[in-house]
C-alpha cells in the first residue's frame, strides 16, 4: 500500500482543558408562529427534537398577532408569510386575536393561541427567543405607522401581562431561559432608519416591563440587519442604552441583556453564498460593540445567521438554489461554526446564538424545492410524510461535538479560510470535526488529503474511532434523489431508498485503535464542500440505558399505510445507532432496522397493513459494540 502523502498536516492538543464551548449552533426558526401547530410542522418538530443535543431555541414571527388559522393563509391565499395583512406589509397580520382592544380602552387577552405555539415548543425540549414583533392591531398608532404603539403606557402593559402569563403557565425555571428580543429589523422601516428615538422608547418600555415580572428575564435586541442603516440603529441603540434618558423610567440607560443581529452569506444576486460577506458584516457590528466597553460581556447573537437572505425562493425561481438541497448547504454551516469560533470567540465576545434561521418549512412546497428548510416533504406542502436533507444531518453531526475547544495547529496556506479543524472534547471523548469548503458553488476542484496528529492523549490506551461525513456520495439523500430520476412522486421502493439515504452516515463501524505513547494520528481525503466528524470513544463495559416510547401511530402515507415512531434519544456520550424490533400480532420480535446511520429517534414503518396489532421496542448499541435493554413496549392497531 502506497504511504499516505496528505495536503495538509493539523496538530491538535489533548494536553490542558481547552476553553469552553457552548452549543450557539443550536437555534432555527421561522417567519410566522401561526404555522407551528399545524400538522406539517408539528412533524418537524418531532424530527428537530429525534437526538441528543438537539436544536434548543426556536425563534419566531408574530407571537403577540396571532390570527389562530395556522397555514390557510399560506395555502389559500398564497401569502408568502402566513398573515392576512394590512398596509401592504407581508409581515403584519391584521388580526386581534391575542390582544384586543376594549370600548372603555383596556385590554383582552386570549392567551390560548400564544400556549398553542409554546406548548409545543417547550413539549419538544426547545425554548423560544420571543420576538415581540409585530405588534397587534389593536395597539398599533395607524396601519401605516403599524410598528408604533399608540400609547407606549399600554404598550408596557401589554408585554408585562404577557410575560407574567409565560411566567405563569411555564414557570421560572424554564422562562428564565427564554430571550425576550424587541423587534426584528427594525431597520426595514424608513421611518426608524431616518429617526430611530421612537424604536429606542420601545424598548425602554419592553424592558422595564418584562423585569418588572421577574429580574432575572433576559431582554435584548435590535436585531438588526447587514448594511448601513442596521449598524447606525445597532450603534445608537448601544449609546441610548448607555446612558440616555430612558423614555419610560425617566433615568439614565437601559439594561441590555444581549445584542442581536442579522448578517447571512449575501444576497441572491451574487450568485455565490459568502462566507467572507458574512463575518465581514459581523466583525462590522463587533467593532461597533467594543466602543462600548460595558456591553462587551453581554451575550451575543446572530439569531439569523444564514446561507443567504431570500429564503423563500428555491429551485423554480433559479436553479443554483439546488445548493440548499444539497451537501454545500451543511458544508457551508460547518464551516460557519467552526469560523465564529476563530473569529470571534477569540475575539473574546460572548457568543450565545448563532441561528441559521432554515425552519420554513411551509417554503418547502415540494421535494426538493431548494427552500429554507431542513426536510422535504414527500407530497406538496403540507404533507406531513418527509425525507431529511443532508442540511438536517449538520445539526446531527455538531451535537457530537463535545463542550471544551482543544488548541489546533497548521501551517498549510487556507487554514480556516479554505479547510479547518474544529477540535473538541466531552469529558473522556473527543470530537474532531475537519471540513474541507471554498465559498463557490462547483465541487470539482479542491479535492485535500489531510493528516490530524493528536498529541497528549494521556496514558496509553484503546478507543473506538468513528468517522461520519456529510459530502455528494454520504448523508446525502438528494444525491439519490438525482440517481433515481428526480421523481417528484416517488414510489413505494423509492421511498423506502431515501429513507435509507437521509441520515448522517458513519463510514464503517467504529474501529479499535490504541494510542501508542499518548499519540494518534488519523488520515482522510475529502471532496470539495465536504465534512467529517471523527469521533474517539474510551472502550467500554457497559450497556446503554433503555429507551423510552414518546409516540407511535399510524397514519397514511404518500405510499399508502405506515406507522410513525418516534422515542427518548439516548444521551449515552459513546452511542452509536439504534435498532428497531417489531411484533406482528403477538408472534415473536423481529429486527425490522439495524442500520448504522439510524442515529436518530425517528422511523417509518411503511410494511404494514391494516388488520394487524404491531408491536415494537427499540435498542441502542454503543460505539464497543454493546446493545443495551429494550426500551418499553408500543403497540398500534390497524383499522
Amino acid at each position: 500500500m502506497a504511504e499516505f502523502d496528505p495536503d495538509i498536516c493539523f496538530c491538535i492538543d489533548h494536553g490542558g482543558k481547552g476553553t469552553l464551548l457552548r452549543p450557539f449552533w443550536s437555534a432555527t426558526g421561522y417567519a410566522n408562529a401561526d404555522f407551528t401547530p399545524t400538522p406539517s410542522f408539528l412533524r418537524m418538530y418531532d424530527y428537530l427534537s429525534s437526538f441528543h443535543g438537539h436544536l434548543h431555541y426556536m425563534r419566531l414571527h408574530n407571537i403577540l398577532s396571532l390570527h389562530g388559522e395556522g397555514d390557510r393563509y399560506f395555502l389559500e391565499l398564497d401569502l408568502p408569510y402566513g398573515n392576512r395583512c394590512f398596509a401592504h406589509d407581508n409581515r403584519q397580520n391584521g388580526d386581534d386575536k391575542v390582544v384586543a382592544r376594549m370600548e372603555d380602552g383596556t385590554l383582552r387577552y386570549n392567551w390560548d393561541l400564544v400556549d398553542q405555539v409554546y406548548d409545543v415548543i417547550v413539549g419538544h425540549g426547545m425554548a423560544p427567543i420571543v420576538e415581540l414583533v409585530y405588534l397587534p392591531k389593536a395597539i398599533c398608532k395607524s396601519e401605516e405607522e403599524f410598528f408604533l404603539p399608540a400609547d407606549y403606557r399600554l404598550y408596557g402593559e401589554m408585554v408585562r401581562d404577557f410575560a407574567a402569563h409565560c411566567l405563569e403557565r411555564y414557570g421560572l425555571e424554564e422562562t428564565r431561559g427564554w430571550y425576550f428580543e424587541i423587534w426584528n429589523e427594525p431597520d426595514n422601516e424608513a421611518a426608524w432608519c431616518r429617526d430611530p428615538a421612537s424604536f429606542f422608547a420601545l424598548y425602554d418600555y419592553m424592558e422595564h416591563a418584562v423585569h418588572s415580572v421577574d429580574d432575572r428575564l433576559r431582554t435584548g435586541g435590535p436585531a438588526t440587519m447587514q448594511g448601513q442603516e442596521g449598524y447606525r440603529i445597532f450603534e445608537g441603540f448601544l449609546k441610548h442604552c448607555a446612558g440616555e434618558v430612558n423614555y419610560c423610567t425617566g433615568g439614565y440607560g437601559t439594561r441590555l441583556d444581549f445584542v442581536s443581529v442579522h448578517c447571512k452569506g449575501g444576497q441572491t444576486t451574487d450568485f455565490n453564498p459568502s462566507s467572507a460577506v458574512m463575518f465581514g458584516s459581523v466583525e462590522r457590528y463587533l467593532d461597533i460593540l467594543e466602543q462600548y466597553p460595558q456591553f462587551c460581556d453581554v451575550e451575543f447573537f446572530n439569531d439569523e445567521s444564514d446561507i443567504i437572505w431570500a429564503g423563500s425562493r428555491g429551485v423554480e425561481d433559479a436553479s443554483w438554489f439546488d445548493f440548499r438541497n444539497s451537501h454545500y448547504a451543511p458544508g457551508f454551516v460547518c464551516k460557519m461554526i467552526s469560523l465564529y469560533c476563530t473569529r470571534v470567540l477569540d475575539r473574546g465576545v460572548n457568543l450565545t446564538v448563532a441561528d441559521s434561521d432554515n425552519a420554513h418549512l411551509q417554503w418547502e412546497r415540494s421535494l426538493f424545492s431548494g427552500n429554507r428548510s431542513q426536510l422535504t416533504p414527500l407530497g406538496r406542502y403540507p404533507c406531513t410524510d418527509m425525507i431529511r436533507k443532508p442540511f438536517f444531518n449538520a445539526y446531527v453531526l455538531l451535537s457530537k461535538l463535545g463542550d471544551r475547544r482543544l488548541p489546533v495547529q497548521c501551517d498549510g496556506p487556507g487554514f480556516n479560510e479554505k479547510f479547518g479543524v474544529l477540535a473538541t472534547r466531552r469529558g473522556p471523548v473527543f470530537s474532531y470535526m475537519l471540513w474541507n469548503f471554498e465559498d463557490g458553488i462547483s465541487d470539482m476542484v479542491g479535492k485535500r488529503s489531510f493528516r490530524l496528529d493528536i498529541q497528549n492523549c494521556g496514558a496509553v490506551g484503546s478507543y473506538y474511532l468513528l468517522e461520519y461525513r456529510i459530502d455528494q456520495d454520504h448523508s446525502n439523500s438528494n444525491t439519490l434523489w438525482h440517481k433515481l430520476g428526480c421523481p417528484k412522486e416517488p414510489n413505494l421502493k423509492q421511498i423506502r431508498q431515501l429513507r435509507d439515504a437521509d441520515g448522517l452516515e458513519p463510514m464503517g463501524d467504529p474501529q479499535k485503535i490504541t494510542a501508542d505513547s499518548g499519540e494518534l494520528s488519523l488520515e482522510v481525503t475529502l471532496s470539495q464542500h465536504a465534512v467529517a466528524l471523527f469521533q474517539l470513544t474510551p472502550v467500554s463495559t457497559e450497556a446503554p440505558a433503555a429507551v423510552g416510547f414518546v409516540k407511535a401511530q399510524w397514519e397514511e402515507g404518500c405510499c399508502g399505510r405506515q406507522i410513525f415512531l418516534t422515542w427518548e434519544p439516548s444521551r449515552e456520550s459513546d452511542f452509536f445507532h439504534y435498532k428497531v424490533l417489531r411484533s406482528v400480532d403477538g408472534g415473536h420480535y423481529e429486527t425490522l432496522s439495524s442500520s448504522p446511520a439510524l442515529n436518530t429517534a425517528v422511523y417509518v414503518d411503511m410494511e404494514v397493513e391494516s388488520g394487524h396489532r404491531y408491536s415494537y421496542r427499540i435498542l441502542a448499541v454503543n460505539t464497543s459494540g454493546i446493545w443495551g435493554e429494550p426500551g418499553k413496549e408500543a403497540v398500534v392497531g390497524t383499522e
